[in-house]
């Protein structure tokens, strides 16, 4: 089969098709959350739907043996683009201050730049996740259910302090597994 015959069936498999709903859910998280506490109920809603896909998509590849190319893109990415636009509306609700927001993005930039560079370097280098990645993003999506229920006591603040210190221990790790893979090319 052609590359493009590949790469649309690829798009059809269950775990891209997941992928590809958690970044069409990412407007609609903004939106909702952006238009105040009327809109809590739906707000926690697509951020738990988001969560069940990035959960489902996986499971299904593995299980079904379908882990694609494509999904080793889309999935990470999709990861990547819900929690910068989750904490920039954040953000600019006045939940968190700017800086963070400047640091989830910078890292989850400098992980799509090394990303794309290990993959032109060598072909489906991938650095898999690992225990504080996965540790970060549920702490990560723990704290802005926090702010979605408008926990007491600035909770969501102390959650997500914590979810960032994680990502930048993980960040740590993937960039050392970066560099060791980049110095066997």
């Amino acid at each position: 089969m052609d590359q493009n015959g590949s790469l649309k069936s690829d798009f059809l498999k269950i775990p891209n098709i997941l992928s590809m709903f958690r970044l069409f859910l990412v407007p609609l998280f903004i939106i909702s959350f952006m238009n105040g506490s009327k809109n809590v109920p739906l707000s926690f809603g697509l951020l738990l739907l988001s969560l069940i896909t990035d959960v489902l998509d996986g499971y299904f590849a593995r299980k079904l043996g379908q882990v694609t190319e494509l999904g080793k893109i889309l999935d990470p990415l999709a990861d990547k683009i819900t929690q910068v636009a989750v904490v920039f509306a954040l953000w600019l609700k006045g939940f968190v201050p700017f800086f963070l927001f400047l640091v989830v993005a910078a890292k989850e930039a400098t992980m799509v730049i090394g990303a794309i560079y290990l993959n032109q370097k060598i072909k489906s280098a991938m650095i898999p996740s690992n225990g504080w990645g996965k540790s970060a993003t549920a702490t990560f999506y723990a704290s802005v259910v926090l702010f979605i229920i408008d926990a007491p006591f600035g909770l969501g603040v102390y959650v997500i302090n914590i979810s960032v210190v994680l990502a930048m221990v993980a960040f740590m790790t993937y960039m050392q597994t970066f560099i060791n893979m980049k110095n066997r090319v």
